[in-house]
């Protein structure tokens, strides 16, 4: 994936540094229950769901500051039954399908880069959230705030609720001190799907002052993300969404909301061939997790599928994108959106404001 990466900034004619990718990385995970979060009662929204997350980090985070970066993942199955039940939490003695860990290929490229990056758990809304929009997505968003400022306190203090909670891939406590190490001042976040629509939500112009103290949202990257049905725009954080045409989930249509009325660069990418479940790792087939699945609808050819494009009534072929060259994609787009705008690396501007592209696929739109 390195080498892909650098393909791809050599191939634009980007300024690459001579190691792309100059920190190795380490991995730590926490879980503080299953029902360790409970959604501000004022959004209205009924239900519990956990406090957990996978942690990559630079090895060298002790030295300087690094921005953080938080993933939200969307609605799927929550538990290894292989029967679609919405349970939570999991019955004794089966696995919750960890939905979370999706997205680590990811989450490793970016803190390769300097980034502490956090993908979180959503499966506790997955469970409660039918019949509850659009409050699904406020529960969302106070998820994020909630983690967030578990991780503010952390990094400000090495207090709070993490403190000696996180453990190593031998379930051992981990003694990595991020205190004075995590800028909570340049915070992304990335979402997929109904995660899309939550981290959408959490940026929204009106939600603002929910952001917990000493916390400032600076970028959000969206694949797929659903609508969440009540309009609110997104005018002064940059953010970027992906779909693709094999993609049958009502994607937002968040750029054309917010086009015109923004006050930062809004990006969208459409991806020829693109499908819904390929961003994470988990919910593909080739990962052989229960409720794994191509969830496109087949064309008429193999390799091929119905697109759906908003607006077309009818659904001609088009190539799919392959699992590995929809990972590619995104990640080299999300590696340079983040890598500009909370780096501030301009020399990615062509690549994100589709001046150039290295990818057939992709369809920019931008609105600076």
């Amino acid at each position: 994936m390195k080498a892909l990466w650098v393909a791809a900034a050599l191939l634009l004619g980007l300024a690459v540094p001579a190691q792309a990718d100059p920190h190795d990385v380490l991995s730590v995970s926490y879980n503080l229950g299953d029902q360790a979060f409970e959604p501000p009662a004022s959004i209205g929204y009924h239900g519990r769901g956990e406090l957990d997350g996978v942690v990559f980090y630079p090895r060298d985070v002790a030295h300087g500051t690094h921005p953080l970066i938080m993933i939200e993942h969307g609605l799927w199955d929550t538990c290894a039954t292989g029967k679609g039940i919405q349970d939570w939490p999991c019955p004794s003695g089966v696995n919750q399908i960890p939905s979370y860990q999706g997205y680590d290929y990811l989450a490793e490229q970016l803190a390769r880069k300097g980034f502490v990056v956090v993908s979180i758990g959503t499966n506790g809304i997955n469970a409660t959230s039918f019949g509850q929009a659009p409050t699904v997505y406020y529960a969302r968003a106070a998820l994020i705030n909630a983690q967030l400022a578990m991780w503010q306190q952390l990094s400000a203090t090495g207090g709070g609720p993490l403190s000696g909670k996180l453990v190593d891939a031998q379930g051992k406590t981990s003694t990595v001190d991020f205190k004075g190490h995590v800028d909570m001042t340049d915070v992304g976040t990335i979402g997929h799907s109904m995660g899309g629509g939550g981290v959408m939500q959490q940026i929204a112009d009106i939600r603002h002052d929910e952001w917990p103290p000493g916390v400032t949202v600076r970028a959000t990257f969206a694949f797929a993300p659903t609508d969440n049905w009540n309009g609110e725009i997104v005018t002064q954080v940059p953010f970027a969404t992906m779909w693709g045409t094999c993609d049958q989930v009502n994607t937002g249509s968040y750029f054309n909301q917010s086009k015109g009325k923004n006050t930062v660069p809004i990006y969208r990418y459409t991806l020829t061939g693109g499908n819904h479940d390929f961003y994470n790792t988990q919910w593909s087939p080739s990962s052989g997790q229960v409720a794994a699945h191509d969830d496109a609808v087949p064309g008429t050819k193999p390799g091929y599928c119905q697109a759906w494009i908003p607006g077309q009534a009818t659904h001609p072929d088009q190539r799919k994108l392959t699992e590995q060259q929809q990972r590619t994609i995104a990640s080299t787009y999300v590696n340079a959106f983040f890598l500009r705008h909370l780096k501030g690396d301009k020399g990615f501007d062509p690549l994100l404001d589709g001046r150039v592209s290295p990818f057939d696929a992709v369809k920019t739109d931008f609105s600076p």
